[in-house]
């Protein structure tokens, strides 16, 4: 459970303050693009159109979502047929179009999205730690807070809308996948918001969104895994070559973290020109952000909190040698970062 460095009158303050705002923000037929970071998560996108429907519905404001990468992850494609919103791609964006621009579950400068730092940006919510050159008209920046969703939970409380059942499941389900079930870095404010929410979703639809069917190349990303996983202690390696989406890479890690008697994953997967990297532990204050940067070495290009992180490496020689040198490098600099100078890592399945 995380411990807030302040009380719950302030963090409501500070939650009603923001939402005063929004009415010098947005007016009716206001062009709005709210942008999330690349290969958005249940959090992102159960945020972002949190923030679409309260702003078209209390001030008439015209909301476009904007995103890089794509979403592949099963959960998440069932997640946004049931919100029923479109997203589009930020390639494709004319932002002379928009008269709000609104970063959400990310901000600009994190290597996790697509956000031209030299823009404008009107307001920002998010639950990651406060960047040094964030800014903006309005920042609403809770580190506290284990899911982004949680914060946007507070603003339709405050709003007194009626909230549809689909919107309302999606932001079950991201508090849930972002937090673990409230396993990891979950404050008293995130179970709030949960028990708030919940009565107003859909079971049958949170079930499809939890059990949703597979691929084949799901299953082929899995084998992978299991056999390139390699263990030392408390450790767990694996570095799964080729994968469909860079999702992959956080699902599998997640994945690896459920085995007992280890309480550190770091998983790598390619996915076009990067090497993406996630970092899981099931440490309170594991420090999960400071030790991929020191994995990466860019910190443009990472992101993270005290249990989870993740980040990517730029392939400009994808030669598989040269891969394969720089997957043994992070095996080495991981063990080392955990305290073990001399790691012998061996397979985690003996035989399979």
């Amino acid at each position: 459970m995380i411990i807030m460095p302040y009380t719950k009158e302030q963090y409501e303050q500070r939650v009603l303050k923001a939402f005063s705002q929004f009415r010098s923000l947005f007016q009716k037929n206001t062009e709005v693009l709210v942008i999330v970071h690349n290969f958005p998560d249940p959090d992102a996108l159960a945020s972002a159109a949190a923030f679409k429907y309260l702003a078209g519905e209390l001030y008439g404001a015209k909301v476009s979502i904007g995103y890089g990468g794509n979403i592949g992850r099963a959960e998440n494609q069932v997640l946004l047929r049931s919100i029923k919103i479109t997203l589009k791609q930020m390639s494709r964006i004319k932002f002379s179009k928009y008269q709000r621009l609104v970063v959400i579950d990310t901000q600009p400068g994190a290597g996790n999205n697509m956000i031209d730092i030299n823009r404008k940006y009107h307001l920002i919510i998010d639950h990651h730690p406060l960047r040094k050159d964030t800014e903006a008209n309005n920042i609403l920046v809770e580190p506290g807070i284990g899911a982004c969703a949680s914060i946007m939970v507070e603003f339709l409380r405050l709003s007194d809308l009626p909230i549809p059942a689909n919107l309302a499941t999606a932001l079950v389900y991201a508090i849930d996948s972002e937090t673990q079930y409230m396993k990891r870095e979950a404050h008293e404010f995130d179970i709030q918001a949960y028990v708030y929410i919940y009565k107003h979703a859909s079971l049958r639809k949170l079930s499809d969104i939890m059990s949703p069917k597979l691929t084949h190349s799901y299953f082929k990303s899995l084998l992978a895994t299991l056999r390139n996983a390699s263990m030392f202690r408390n450790l767990i390696c694996a570095h799964l070559g080729d994968v469909p989406h860079a999702e992959m890479v956080a699902e599998m890690c997640d994945f690896l973290l459920r085995r007992e008697r280890i309480s550190w994953v770091l998983c790598t997967g390619r996915f076009k020109e990067n090497l993406y990297l996630s970092l899981r532990s099931s440490h309170k204050r594991a420090k999960a952000g400071k030790i991929i940067r020191k994995l990466v070495k860019n910190s443009r290009n990472v992101g993270g909190h005290e249990m989870s992180a993740g980040g990517f490496i730029p392939l400009p020689n994808n030669q598989k040698e040269y891969v394969n040198e720089l997957e043994q490098e992070l095996t080495m600099q991981f063990s080392a970062l955990m305290g073990y100078e001399a790691a012998v890592w061996k397979p985690l399945l003996d035989e399979y």
